[in-house]
């Protein structure tokens, strides 16, 4: 029987670069060439590291929309771009190997063959605009011999009664299937325990409410901050209300050694509001203490039960 597991796939709205900036590639970076034949063997590793090393930020069809990389001051690349496959292998290698901004070098973990291997990839995945074709993690399997459990029921949102979008893995079958759609900037989500209502946090500093399925028209009001990451619930939630949050304070001047601060703050969740918002923790660079910390309610293990 199929293990149905809901995972929730959101529509990403953002502006992607045609071309990384700031890359400084030698002129000699061109001459660099592969010294082995493309095979579909080297087609299908390449895809496999891809899958490893890639697409959580370069999304899974290489579109440059995985969420993590939404936080990046330079977008990841496009892989379906002309501006970015238009490149020749060689300075693709060398950018590979170097790396740039929050994109981690690649020249000492991965050996110089998956180097090739991984470009080879990309060459292939870049045929198809739509990234349809040649995807990672396209494991999908048949529909048929698997079948929902007609009792199987949920208030979050309307259970499927068709099976479709089998994904298998060396473990489990499941199916994925689309609950909500149309966010932006999506980062985290929570279940509150009344069995039908889910909070949804988006990087502008809204918490959209879905309940029972359907996306209120308001998000939740009061002091949600903005650059908003994770929301969780006190364990005790259903007595005591406290929903904590982190989110990130941007730097006043973009200056080396200067990024910021990361920053959990909590607050009680009445109905559709949020109430008595509470800083109890900030850290900026090398985790030295932001001044003005809140100190009105000193950080427990209680309170960081997350």
């Amino acid at each position: 029987m199929l293990c149905l597991t809901c995972l929730l796939f959101f529509s990403f709205q953002m502006k992607t670069l045609a071309q990384e900036s700031g890359w400084r590639v030698p002129s000699w970076a061109d001459t660099a060439k592969r010294r082995f034949a493309i095979t579909p063997a080297v087609i299908q590793e390449g895809k496999t590291l891809f899958s490893t090393y890639c697409a959580a930020c370069h999304g899974k069809s290489g579109n440059g929309e995985g969420a993590p990389g939404m936080s990046f001051e330079v977008k990841p690349a496009n892989f379906h771009d002309w501006e970015v496959m238009h490149q020749k292998d060689g300075t693709l290698f060398w950018k590979l190997n170097k790396g740039h901004g929050a994109m981690p070098g690649f020249g000492t973990s991965l050996s110089e063959r998956q180097r090739w291997e991984l470009i080879a990839y990309l060459r292939e995945l870049s045929k198809n605009k739509g990234g349809h074709v040649g995807m990672a993690f396209e494991n999908t399997k048949p529909v048929t011999g698997y079948k929902i459990d007609p009792s199987l029921k949920s208030g979050y949102f309307p259970v499927p009664r068709k099976v479709r979008n089998v994904i298998g893995s060396s473990t489990l079958d499941f199916m994925i299937d689309t609950v909500e759609s149309g966010l932006i900037q999506p980062w985290s989500l929570v279940f509150l325990p009344d069995g039908k209502t889910m909070l949804i946090a988006e990087r502008s500093g809204k918490l959209v409410i879905v309940r029972n399925g359907i996306r209120q028209k308001k998000p939740v009001k009061g002091p949600v901050p903005t650059s908003l990451r994770e929301v969780k619930l006190h364990p005790q939630f259903g007595t005591n209300h406290l929903v904590y949050m982190s989110y990130y304070i941007e730097p006043v001047k973009s200056t080396p050694g200067n990024s910021g601060y990361a920053v959990i703050m909590r607050g009680k969740l009445e109905g559709d509001s949020l109430t008595d918002p509470q800083v109890l923790f900030k850290c900026g660079p090398s985790g030295k203490m932001a001044s003005g910390m809140a100190t009105r309610s000193p950080l427990t293990r209680t309170d960081l039960c997350m």
